[in-house]
C-alpha cells in the first residue's frame, strides 16, 4: 500500500504493519506519500521514502539529500525532552508540535519503534481504546517458545548457582514451557 514516489522496502513495512495493527480498531491506509496508521481518524504511525528532496518538507526535516525511509509518529516526550528527538535516527519536522520522526535503516531498535508506536496510539486514541490497548494481552502461540526460553534463561540466571543439583536438573527449558501451558497464558 503505498502511492508515493518510491516504496517503503517491505521488510520494513511489515515489521511496522504487525506494530500497528496489533493495536484495537488501528486502520492501515495509502497516505499522500507512503502509508498510515489511523486510529478513528488520528493519524499515529506514518512511514514513506523520501527520494532526492521529495518531499521536500521530510527531506528538510530530516537532511536526507538522496534516498531514506522515514517514520513519523505523535509522542509527549518531544514537548518534555525535545533535544532527544533532535539525535539521529530522530528529527523534529515543525508541523506539529507533538510529531517526531525515526529515519528506518539497517540498525533501527525495533523494540524502541513499538514503544514509539504504542505511546502514539495511546495519545490519539479515544480512553477506552487506549484502556483496551494497555491491557496486558494473552500470549500468542506463535511466542510460546520465545516466552519459556525467557524464562528459563533469567532463572538459570538467577537461581542455578544457589540451589541443589537435584532443582536445578528437573528445571529445564521443556519444564518451563509446561509450565506455561499449565498456568492457561498460553495455548500449547
Amino acid at each position: 500500500m503505498s502511492n508515493d514516489r518510491g516504496s517503503v522496502p517491505d521488510r520494513w513495512l511489515d515489521e511496522l504493519r504487525w506494530r500497528c495493527l496489533a493495536l484495537p480498531e488501528a486502520v492501515e491506509e495509502s497516505a499522500w506519500a507512503g502509508t498510515r496508521w489511523t486510529v478513528r481518524g488520528k493519524n499515529f504511525a506514518h512511514v514513506l521514502m523520501i527520494d532526492r528532496g521529495w518531499p521536500p518538507a521530510y527531506a528538510r526535516a530530516t537532511g536526507i539529500e538522496g534516498r531514506g525511509c522515514v517514520l513519523t509518529f505523535r509522542s509527549s516526550r518531544v514537548e518534555i525532552d525535545p533535544d532527544y528527538f533532535e539525535r539521529p535516527p530522530f528529527f523534529r519536522p515543525r508541523w506539529w508540535p507533538d510529531i517526531a520522526g525515526l529515519v528506518l535503516d539497517e540498525d533501527t531498535d525495533w523494540r524502541e519503534v513499538s514503544t514509539l508506536i504504542e505511546a502514539s496510539y495511546l495519545r490519539l486514541a479515544p480512553r477506552k481504546l487506549a484502556a483496551r490497548a494497555a491491557a496486558p494481552r494473552p500470549v500468542m502461540d506463535a511466542e510460546m517458545g520465545e516466552l519459556a526460553r525467557l524464562w528459563f534463561d533469567g532463572w538459570k540466571d538467577a537461581h542455578a548457582d544457589r540451589l541443589p543439583q537435584e532443582l536445578t536438573r528437573h528445571r529445564t527449558l521443556e519444564s518451563f514451557t509446561a509450565r506455561c501451558v499449565r498456568s492457561g497464558r498460553m495455548q500449547p
